[in-house]
């Protein structure tokens, strides 16, 4: 298949998954609103007969704040990265035993080693995001909660390299560049109920913004801009 043929079948899978995902979100979202508030007994899960109570948790409603720290691992045509970080920080409220959503400030930094035809260009990349994520909680009053978790918002970003044609070292490829635009991203994981005010969460997040190209001195860059991240970070609760 020709690389431009097998690069729009890409794009167009990639726009089709994202309204996919985004009709996905909003049936949650409106499977929330409908919801009944829960009553003070759904707290706690009873314990069966023979098991450990010490299993069984009271899980804190309420306000909480979230931080989490991240590696990445960037996605993008034409341009290599390394060093790739994230760095989260949230406030958050959960409103059922089972449902807690986020209000998410993020930064993305990753270094640019390379690039399609400059294989030593070099300079930097960062993505700042703010997005709202709603998440779902399995195993309510269990020590460790696996979590599904979806979101959406906007970010800002700013790409700059510099170097030289592979197959003409007198010309100069260089970048600078600066955008807005949308993102949504998805979650899947694991809490562990460490105190009643504390838990400690590991898990992995995808993100994908929409197709934006890049502009260069020589031309436009097709961009397909998506990150795979993994993490660990911890949740307070605010006591009542």
């Amino acid at each position: 298949m020709p690389v431009d043929a097998a690069s729009t079948l890409y794009r167009e899978c990639s726009l089709r998954l994202k309204r996919i995902a985004i009709g996905g979100l909003l049936t949650l979202l409106c499977q929330v609103a409908s919801a009944q508030t829960p009553v003070a007994e759904d707290l706690v899960q009873p314990a069966k007969k023979g098991q450990n109570t010490s299993d069984v948790k009271t899980e804190n409603h309420g306000v909480y704040v979230a931080l989490r720290g991240y590696g990445a691992i960037e996605d993008e045509n034409n341009l290599i990265f390394d060093n790739s970080r994230e760095i989260a920080g949230a406030v958050g409220y959960r409103f059922d035993p089972r449902w807690r959503v986020e209000l998410e400030y993020s930064n993305r930094h990753s270094d640019i080693i390379g690039l399609n035809g400059a294989s030593n260009a070099s300079g930097e990349s960062d993505v700042d995001t703010i997005g709202v994520h709603l998440f779902y909680d399995f195993r309510k009053g269990k020590k460790i909660r696996p979590f599904l978790g979806a979101g959406a918002g906007f970010l800002t970003r700013d790409v700059t390299f510099v170097g030289t044609a592979d197959n003409d070292p007198s010309f100069v490829v260089s970048a600078d560049d600066n955008y807005q635009d949308i993102y949504a991203n998805f979650f899947a994981g694991s809490s562990y109920f460490l105190t009643d005010n504390f838990r400690l969460a590991t898990g992995f997040e995808y993100v994908t913004g929409r197709d934006r190209n890049i502009r260069a001195n020589f031309r436009d860059l097709p961009g397909i801009n998506r990150s795979y991240n993994f993490y660990i970070g911890g949740r307070w609760f605010f006591k009542s």
